[in-house]
């Protein structure tokens, strides 16, 4: 007998239960990944209305994702608690390995999707914020010139009316 067949195993049941929560959890990080990629085009379009609309369409959605993931890790304690699986040990992949049957393979099958949505809407997620960073300093570098030259730090014009030689007033000129 290897330790595959020692270790103790998760009833066809609660494959199914686990199954079922993983695909609801997956169906919520779905839509928020279509939110993040959404997000994503508005910022490179700096279409604010649509930020703001997306924005709000996550503040709806987020905590269904989060009760959807939580009602997940709380039946997968339980079942590591049945099965006498240390909390720290604890992990679906493992577990999922350890099913048997047909329920076992849907239970593999539902994990990769998962794995899948849930890793590329943190990549989607990390992006947005690089995007986001960038906006960011993209701004403060324009306010700041625009600064400078409204406050007289860098006329735009000389005494004479013309444009100084090396001055910031064409990127003003541009902008405005």
């Amino acid at each position: 007998m290897n330790d595959r067949e020692a270790a103790p195993r998760p009833t066809p049941e609660e494959c199914e239960r686990l199954t079922g929560l993983l695909a609801g959890e997956d169906r919520e990080n779905r839509r928020l990944l279509r939110l993040a990629v959404r997000q994503n085009r508005y910022m490179r379009r700096q279409d604010v209305p649509r930020l703001e609309f997306n924005a709000r369409e996550w503040g709806r959605y987020l905590p269904a994702a989060r009760e959807a993931r939580t009602r997940r890790e709380r039946f997968l304690l339980e079942i590591g608690g049945r099965l006498g699986i240390p909390r720290d040990e604890l992990r679906m992949t493992r577990l999922s390995r350890r099913a048997e049957g047909r329920a076992g393979e849907e239970l593999r099958r539902v994990l990769g999707a998962w794995e899948r949505t849930a890793t590329e809407l943190v990549r989607q997620n990390s992006l947005n914020g690089v995007l986001a960073r960038f906006c960011l300093d993209l701004v403060a570098g324009e306010s700041a010139v625009f600064r400078r030259g409204v406050a007289g730090q860098d006329p735009c014009y000389d005494d004479r009316g013309h444009r100084p030689a090396g001055g910031m007033a064409n990127v003003l000129e541009r902008q405005a």
